[in-house]
């Protein structure tokens, strides 16, 4: 739970710096730029670590059922 709230905390942070520097948060060798692209690679990960756990835990669920 702690990672889900870290992960969106800095995307939330990332982008509000990507507005405050408007078309220069884009641009490749500013700071804040990576800082986004970090964030969003996380939060992406994230996600996709959030379908692992849900898949493992109905193959666990489907097993207890099975052997009941």
């Amino acid at each position: 739970m702690a990672k889900v709230f870290a992960s969106q905390t800095a995307m939330d942070v990332a982008t509000e710096a990507v507005q405050v520097h408007g078309g220069y948060g884009f641009v490749k060798n500013i700071t804040v730029e990576r800082m986004m692209r970090d964030a969003k690679i996380n939060s992406d990960l994230r996600r996709n670590y959030e379908v692992q756990k849900k898949i493992c835990n109905f193959s666990v669920q489907f097993e207890i059922i099975r052997l009941l």
